[in-house]
């Protein structure tokens, strides 16, 4: 017997699967909406949201300019409210140049953005800050240099245009490499 999908691996199918056990179709509808039908005609809401990204292979940094994370974007519809994540690993080249993370992306609605920055320094020192405007970084100030430690960013969203919402990067020190690692990912469902 096939292993079910859960809602958000049935949203971002490009065609849609099979239905799941009870019900008689799938179908996506006002672009990020994917709904179900049981027998009696009734539908239900499976999941909402952009297709999630994966970073296929390490993106790196040595300027303290921030810049775009190659692969880790998220195509926002506009005039909705959304929440998201981005979550990875990374390594630096020394243990005293730290990473910074930030978000950009489409005009913002009324209610804006908030995003929380979470970066692990070591196993000991995490580093945790909120941002509400975009290309406001978190700037870790160490790292485990080599070591793979984790970050993640998460938080809410409302646009008023669409557009990508695209995860952003630099390093603490010109001149000393960041690398977020191949496999970071990052997905978003609308609530709203």
């Amino acid at each position: 017997m096939p292993r079910a999908l859960t809602a958000l691996q049935l949203a971002q199918q490009t065609s849609p699967p099979s239905p799941p056990a009870g019900y008689t179709a799938v179908s996506a509808r006002a672009g990020d909406l994917l709904y179900t039908e049981d027998s009696a005609g009734v539908e239900r809401l499976l999941a909402a949201g952009p297709t999630p990204v994966r970073a296929t292979s390490a993106v790196a940094s040595n300027s303290t300019t921030l810049a775009d994370a190659t692969g880790l974007g998220l195509a926002l519809q506009s005039g909705r409210r959304y929440m998201f994540r981005f979550s990875g690993q990374y390594t630096a080249a020394a243990a005293t140049t730290g990473l910074g993370l930030a978000v950009n992306g489409p005009t913002l609605g009324a209610e804006g953005l908030l995003a929380n920055i979470h970066i692990a320094h070591t196993n000991q020192t995490p580093m945790l800050g909120a941002v509400t405007a975009y290309n406001t970084a978190i700037l870790g100030t160490a790292s485990a240099a080599a070591t793979r430690m984790p970050w993640e960013v998460w938080g809410w969203i409302h646009t008023a245009a669409a557009g990508l919402l695209q995860l952003r990067l630099r390093s603490e020190v010109a001149a000393s490499q960041v690398t977020i690692a191949a496999g970071a990912y990052g997905y978003a469902w609308a609530v709203g």
